[in-house]
């Protein structure tokens, strides 16, 4: 741990000894001490009312060279009156405050070697000396007189801007140890500053362990790359049985017990948390949970892990949500977080149900003529209790594009509302070797509809158009796989028919070709039986005429 005072001047402290150690650095500003996170850097700030803006002095020492850089902050917004520094772990930034109400907030990039200048104001209505420390997760913890707050590391700004950042109040400190700087040390507790003396303070219990004197060194900052001993208890909530259901999360302490319920719907991990809390090395803390706005734990399947910041896993004791863990003891102070999780089992009763239909105009089994049309429509609906996800449809086309083309492209719905993404689409092998395939997820009665045309080839003869869907549904919560049944649709296309032309009728008594008239007289008799035929025939033909006449 180190402190500075008001000529510049940096001191190590032998926390374990309480005195001052050695000079590490002289020449540097007065206040808003930070210490990089390997102790090789330290800044420091002016604090007078005449190094507002552009004035401001930044003093960057080296404790590897022992070179001491001294340069404008660069930062055209910073107050005058500067008392609050400290470097983040998490993203190496450097972070200078002033006292007012609300508090300026303003950040200095090591890697740039410039200011970012203003990130925010600290949302607070109170004044006061202080100081700024990060705990190991990089939430930021700053003293107010006897008030300590904390900045969660996510409301921490890392670009310019002025927006109010949220500060939480923590921590009260024991009467007697207002202070103008405060650090941890590597045994996890807080130090606070005096102008002659510096106090321990241990936060879990609220109180004043020890003082110690500096002198006439005249303290006004303090700084150290240890952290806080912390016990944080969140909730990660894979998916609720119920939307309404909520989970009380608990710590159990030596000086009570801290609570918290989860609110709203979301998954995974719950803005809700209990703590981050101040915990002592060696001391067990009981963490638990129980259900909230109707919940019922017998619903869930749960688990809980415990971590340090080197998510070193942290042994418990006990069993279900209901456990024991003991603080491990680290060189920089231990930030162990906690997390139960909690699974829906899935929800007894409820039966997934699936049904695949295919229909066809003209209907299945009658036949079509060339150059006509067929319209296909295929029904894949949800029937059970379930949501059903993935849900495939695939429909063999090999045996109509053989004898028919496709007209426009198939059209897709869900509840009669058209899609477009996640329609179905037609996949080619050849031209004539092709399937239609359809993938997407159906909730509990919701029906798919995909319609598709075909026109019949002029040349098609003697032929049969046929095509075979097929279907499968999975639901989510079990993965059990529904198989729709296989429907087939098919139309024969007839071969042309041909009719020959009908035989003349015969007239009755007209000869046959195979008949012989008898030859009994002379040529004369055969010609005048011919006479007399033919004028009987025309007394025939004559009559025939007038009947119609008539």
């Amino acid at each position: 741990m180190y402190t500075v005072n008001d000529e510049g001047t940096i001191r190590a402290v032998d926390i374990e000894a309480g005195v001052l150690g050695p000079v590490h650095a002289e020449g540097q500003r007065a206040n808003a001490l930070g210490v990089s996170v390997d102790g090789a850097v330290a800044y420091t700030l002016d604090n007078s009312v005449s190094s507002a803006g552009l004035e401001k002095q930044i003093a960057i020492h080296d404790a590897i060279t022992g070179e001491t850089v001294t340069k404008s902050l660069g930062d055209p917004r910073v107050p005058g009156v500067l008392i609050r520094g400290a470097v983040s772990p998490a993203t190496g930034l450097y972070y200078y405050g002033g006292d007012g109400v609300p508090s300026y907030l303003g950040a200095y990039d090591p890697e740039a070697a410039e200011a970012i200048g203003q990130v925010g104001f600290l949302a607070t209505s109170r004044s006061g000396n202080g100081d700024f420390a990060f705990g190991a997760n990089g939430d930021l913890y700053v003293l107010k007189d006897d008030m300590i707050g904390r900045v969660a590391a996510g409301d921490l700004p890392t670009r310019p801007g002025s927006e109010p950042i949220p500060l939480t109040e923590v921590a009260t400190l024991p009467d007697g140890t207002l202070g103008n700087g405060i650090a941890f040390g590597a045994n996890g507790r807080l130090f606070v500053s005096q102008h002659d003396r510096i106090s321990e303070v241990d936060l879990a219990t609220g109180s004043l362990t020890r003082t110690f004197d500096t002198g006439d060194f005249g303290n006004t900052d303090l700084a150290s790359c240890s952290f806080p001993n912390t016990l944080t208890l969140q909730k990660d909530v894979v998916d609720r049985f119920a939307e309404s259901d909520q989970f009380a999360l608990a710590i159990g302490a030596p000086e009570g017990t801290i609570t918290a319920t989860t609110t709203g719907s979301a998954t995974g991990i719950q803005d809700t948390t209990v703590g981050p809390i101040f915990v002592s090395p060696g001391v067990d803390y009981r963490i638990s949970e129980s259900a909230a706005s109707g919940a019922d734990l017998a619903n869930y399947e749960s688990s809980v892990t415990c971590v340090d910041q080197e998510n070193t896993e942290v042994p418990m004791s006990g069993q279900g949500s209901d456990l024991s863990v003991t603080i491990p003891s680290h060189p920089s102070g231990t930030n162990v977080v906690c997390t139960i999780v909690n699974d829906a089992k899935p929800q007894p009763g409820l039966v997934p149900g699936f049904t695949l239909e295919k229909h066809s105009d003209p209907a299945t089994g009658t036949s079509v003529l060339p150059g006509s049309t067929i319209e296909y429509t295929i029904v894949a609906a949800n029937t059970g209790e379930t949501r059903l996800d993935p849900v495939t449809v695939s429909d063999d086309l090999s045996g109509v594009f053989a004898h028919a083309d496709l007209v426009g492209e198939p059209v897709t719905e869900i509840d009669g509302v058209a899609v477009t993404d996640g329609r179905a689409t037609i996949s080619y092998a050849t031209h004539s070797d092709a399937t239609l395939n359809w993938v997407g997820s159906l909730e509990q009665g919701q029906t798919a509809t995909i319609t598709y045309s075909v026109t019949v080839h002029r040349d098609a003869s003697g032929v049969r158009i046929k095509n075979r869907a097929t279907a499968a549904a999975t639901d989510p919560e079990t993965d059990e796989e529904i198989t729709g049944p296989e429907v087939v649709t098919e139309h024969e296309v007839p071969e042309p028919s041909v009719n020959p032309k009908a035989p003349d009728p015969e007239l009755p008594g007209s000869p046959k070709p195979d008949d012989q008239l008898a030859t009994t007289g002379d040529a004369s008799v055969i010609g005048a039986l011919s006479l007399g035929a033919a004028l009987l025939g025309g007394g025939a033909l004559a009559l025939l005429i007038r009947r119609r006449d008539a």
